[in-house]
């Protein structure tokens, strides 16, 4: 049987494998950005929207109405990253055993080409997967999406603006030199609420601001007093890098710590998905989205969030598989979205 054979390479059987690979922790995106929509375009418009408290106002019967103002947002038209990543199945590959296999497996080359297809689509999978929760990290926690690579270079910019979205504490007030994390999740929820009526749901924290929560001599008075309770300090470990760790009662939230980490491309370094000084304050409530663009392949020209292909090189030397995906999360309400540095 040749190694092209028409059903092992068709992209609706490498969908199926998609569909079975292992997937890597994206706590992020399945919290914030769980909705999700694909575009048949090059370009994706992002509405970010700014919310104004306005009332009805009076008018005497007999005068004519009051003009209103539609809501406030700002249309940016932007290319969503692009991602094209292939790997190479040559004869030698299908000659030797594959990791796990045994010597009594007796697999023939095409067998082995299966599952070794299986394994590149998902390796590739998740590759993908990684570099979305990393660029959904990037979004809620910077405000910004830097897409960098060959033949791309810009920024997204979600309109997080200094001293409103992004808080950075200094001195005595930090939380590990005698700030009150309590006071500041209660002021900072009501900012929240005050700018845009929505009510954060979870505040997610770096590793260093778990532990300068739970060694915080403020937070410890407040918890020992058994007449107010003030808060619940109670780490669960939820599964898939995610742990529990309390609420804070007053500011009615949920706190969370993320273990994960990722390889940064540019200087090859393991770097925590959260920053280990930060914590962010989100709401699941808030409008988001996950987007993605189209599939710039003649193969598959088309709105989808992955595309796999397959071609083989006209001597036969090797076969490449490819998988293809135009991700780009969006922040429309940025601003039910707050992050503040508040270690050292």
């Amino acid at each position: 049987m040749a190694l092209d054979e028409k059903f092992l390479f068709n992209p609706r059987t490498m969908m199926a494998a998609l569909r079975q690979a292992s997937i890597p922790k994206r706590f992020l995106q399945q919290t914030f950005f769980a909705n999700v929509e694909t575009f048949a375009t090059e370009e994706v418009g992002i509405d970010i929207e700014k919310t104004q408290r306005c009332i009805a106002g009076f008018t005497a019967p007999d005068n004519t109405g009051n003009v209103v103002d539609r809501k406030g947002y700002f249309t940016v038209s932007t290319k969503p990253s692009y991602i094209k990543e292939m790997m190479p199945t040559r004869v030698a590959d299908l000659l030797k055993r594959l990791a796990g296999e045994t010597i009594y497996d007796e697999l023939t080359p095409m067998a082995r080409a299966a599952k070794l297809l299986g394994k590149d689509l998902a390796q590739l999978e998740e590759r993908i997967i990684r570099r979305e929760e990393v660029m959904c990290a990037e979004a809620l926690f910077t405000g910004k999406l830097h897409i960098v690579g060959p033949g791309i270079n810009r920024t997204i910019d979600f309109g997080y603006e200094d001293d409103i979205h992004k808080k950075v504490l200094s001195g005595s007030s930090m939380w590990d030199a005698g700030g009150d994390p309590l006071e500041d999740v209660e002021l900072w929820r009501s900012e929240i609420i005050e700018r845009c009526g929505i009510s954060p749901t979870h505040a997610i924290c770096g590793r260093k601001v778990v532990r300068a929560i739970r060694n915080n001599p403020k937070v410890q008075e407040k918890l020992d007093n058994r007449r107010f309770e003030m808060g619940l300090i109670q780490t669960k470990d939820l599964g898939n890098g995610v742990r529990y760790i309390g609420t804070f009662n007053d500011s009615m939230l949920d706190l969370y710590a993320y273990d994960e980490w990722y390889v940064d491309p540019a200087d090859k370094k393991s770097k925590p998905m959260v920053p280990e000084d930060t914590i962010l304050l989100a709401s699941t409530e808030a409008r988001t989205r996950m987007n993605y663009g189209l599939i710039q392949n003649l193969n598959g020209l088309s709105a989808t969030t992955r595309f796999p292909w397959t071609w083989q090189e006209q001597d036969g030397r090797a076969r490449f598989v490819q998988l293809e995906s135009a991700p780009l999360p969006n922040l429309i309400q940025a601003d039910a979205f707050q992050v503040a540095r508040v270690v050292a």
